[in-house]
């Protein structure tokens, strides 16, 4: 039997993949002032797309990420703080949280198949000690004072079986070249011998040469946790990169440490490029660990469109004209007549005969009568095997022409430049210049778009309603269901209305009453 001549549902994608990249990224607040949240600008979603795992610190609220399962941590009667670890919601499955006690750190623990490879990811954000938020918490109610350390020994003491550890975020500390090093610590050592924490040769390489007493306070939770830093000790970072850039200097106070069982299969830890998302640098590191993947962008090709509404005029003589008529034109004549003379013989050819039917409507609808939309869907585009990538986003914003993307650009090449050099005072200078008269610039592009909108609407007795309604999209914040989710919603109502319906029991008439 012939089949139907609509396009068929792509197979899922499933990608092996033998390493987890997980990123880490303090990033100063999770909306810009001018721009609007940060989740909305593509270079900024590009950034955490690498990774499957992002732990991101100083959201200040919280933070959601289309296809990603996102854990979020925020501090009550506070705007600063919040913390937020994304999970790719193909693998969130393996992922999960463990309850602590604390705002200023979260943990999740993969699961893998193999249950002796389980790791736990602690994601942290320990403000600087003169901050108004050390201080209220110093001032208190009267109970004992906790660092954001001592709460984090507290939390592992309580949960010995969190098995290999990565601890990942922005402790605002700084530890010089110094590192706990496993191989001056002896697991049988006696009670009584307290490990090093500052060894005399330690093979770790930093750019920030400065230790200061937060520094050895970490290095000493450090020694106590078997943690060994990366930070300028593995590949990927042999120069010890700064991890923070302002205007008064450059330090590294982001951190990623691991446990010794786990350091065995850390492939990989990079320092990315400064950007104007914020005055931290992106850490990324990648770990072994066999897991499946599933693009999104292939999973939102296997969803099956939405039916198409058409209008139809009972009273327009022309318009059942045309139905009638259409049907009579060669094309649909062999279709009909094709259908008319099969035979079904089982539930599938039925179902097959079914869907011909419809898509010979479908057809003549999309001829004589008017649609909202393309009528007509274009062809996948696949070169060598793959789907042909999609041009790159257009800003969203009306108010973003010409004169904002070429700020933009020269402020990219300017935050890459400034943060390979961040002792350069030129390029400081430049940099921050450049920041400044593209934020201006941003805010007086935006403030003359809406104000040019609200006089439209304002003039004349008519109101302007493409105008209004440009005005308001600019309010909307933009659903949060990503693929997955519309992958769900599609499955449930396939199964809801695959399943027979349950015709109603006949009730049995007692023999006694028959006559």
């Amino acid at each position: 039997m012939n089949k139907t001549h609509r396009l068929p549902p792509v197979a899922q994608k499933v990608t092996m993949l033998e390493n987890l990249p997980i990123l880490s990224w303090n990033i100063h607040d999770s909306v810009m002032s001018q721009e609007g949240p940060k989740m909305e600008d593509s270079d900024f979603v590009n950034i955490l797309t690498q990774s499957s795992v992002f732990c991101l610190q100083e959201t200040k609220q919280e933070f959601f990420l289309p296809n990603y399962e996102c854990f979020n941590s925020t501090r009550k009667g506070s705007r600063s703080g919040g913390i937020c670890i994304g999970v790719h919601r193909s693998i969130s499955k393996q992922v999960k949280l463990v309850k602590t006690n604390c705002p200023d750190f979260q943990a999740i623990t993969f699961y893998p198949n193999d249950m002796e490879n389980k790791f736990t990811i602690i994601n942290v954000y320990d403000s600087p000690e003169q901050s108004s938020y050390k201080s209220k918490r110093k001032a208190g109610d009267g109970s004992p004072y906790m660092t954001t350390l001592e709460h984090l020994l507290d939390f592992k003491a309580q949960n010995p079986d969190l098995g290999k550890i990565l601890l990942v975020g922005d402790l605002n500390a700084r530890t010089g070249n110094t590192n706990f090093d496993f191989e001056d610590d002896d697991p049988n050592s006696e009670p009584d011998e307290i490990p090093s924490s500052h060894p005399k040769t330690s093979g770790r390489v930093s750019k920030d040469q400065v230790l200061n007493s937060r520094g050895n306070l970490l290095l000493d939770f450090l020694a106590c946790n078997r943690l060994s830093l990366l930070n300028g000790n593995t590949l990927g970072d042999i120069f010890g990169e700064y991890t923070s850039v302002n205007y008064n200097g450059a330090s590294v106070v982001d951190y990623m440490a691991v446990t010794p069982e786990l350091l065995e299969s850390v492939l990989s830890f990079q320092v990315q490029n400064l950007n104007k998302f914020s005055d931290h640098k992106p850490c990324i590191c990648k770990i072994k660990h066999k897991h499946n993947l599933v693009d999104a962008e292939d999973l939102l090709e296997t969803l099956e469109d939405a039916p198409k509404k058409y209008k139809w005029d009972n009273e327009d003589e022309k318009l059942q004209f045309q139905f009638h008529a259409i049907q009579n034109s060669p094309e649909f004549v062999q279709k009909i007549t094709r259908i008319a003379e099969t035979q079904c013989t089982d539930r599938e050819q039925v179902l097959c005969l079914n869907e011909e039917l419809v898509s010979i409507f479908q057809d003549i609808a999309d001829v004589i009568l008017p649609t909202k939309g393309p009528r007509n869907k274009p062809d996948r585009k696949i070169v060598s095997g793959k789907r042909k990538r999609r041009q790159r986003m257009k800003p969203k914003a009306p108010w973003f022409d010409v004169s904002c993307i070429n700020g933009k650009r020269e402020l990219n090449k300017l935050s890459k430049s400034y943060g390979k050099n961040p002792t350069n005072k030129k390029l400081r200078d430049s940099y921050y210049e450049s920041r400044r008269s593209y934020r201006k610039l941003i805010k007086l592009k935006k403030s003359a778009f809406i104000e040019d909108l609200c006089s439209d609407i304002e003039r004349g007795k008519n109101i302007n309603w493409s105008r209004f309604k440009r005005l308001k999209d600019m309010k909307t914040n933009g659903s949060k269901l990503d693929v997955f989710d519309m992958l769900n919603f599609s499955k449930f109502f396939k199964e809801l209305y695959s399943k027979p319906s349950i015709s109603p029991k006949k009730k049995k008439v007692p023999t006694a009453t028959l006559r």
